[in-house]
């Protein structure tokens, strides 16, 4: 079993399924909803790829752009913000289209969704 000091053990669960249908891209985004301007970066690990969002500067009740990541079927979605130093496992099907990596004054949530951003109203 392999274990880190900042992240669960790996073959601990169920392993991640089939991704189903999916359109090709998924992306994510950083929202700020703590007190104060964010500093770090946000990271996805999975399947063998990485992507890193820098989120340095980010305002309160403010998103950052869209980064791009490729979830893949049969391999867990790791999420980390470096400034909290522990990452999170939350995996990623088809269908999630768009992933919403909400920061607040006491941790990081991951929220999948298939609606876009540009449709939410803020």
């Amino acid at each position: 079993m392999t274990v880190s000091q900042d992240r669960a053990p790996q073959d601990e669960g169920e392993p991640k399924g089939d991704m189903g249908a999916a359109d090709g891209v998924h992306e994510y985004f950083v929202v700020n909803v703590t007190t104060g301007p964010l500093d770090g970066k946000v990271q996805w690990e999975g399947g063998g790829g990485t992507r890193e969002l820098d989120v340095s500067g980010l305002q309160p009740g403010k998103t950052s752009a869209l980064k791009d990541f490729d979830p893949q079927s049969g391999s867990k979605d790791w999420w980390k913000w470096d400034q909290r130093g522990r990452w999170y496992q939350l995996n990623c099907y088809g269908g999630d289209r768009y992933v919403a990596v909400v920061i607040t004054n006491y941790g990081i949530s991951v929220i999948p969704t298939a609606t876009s951003p540009d449709s939410w109203k803020w």
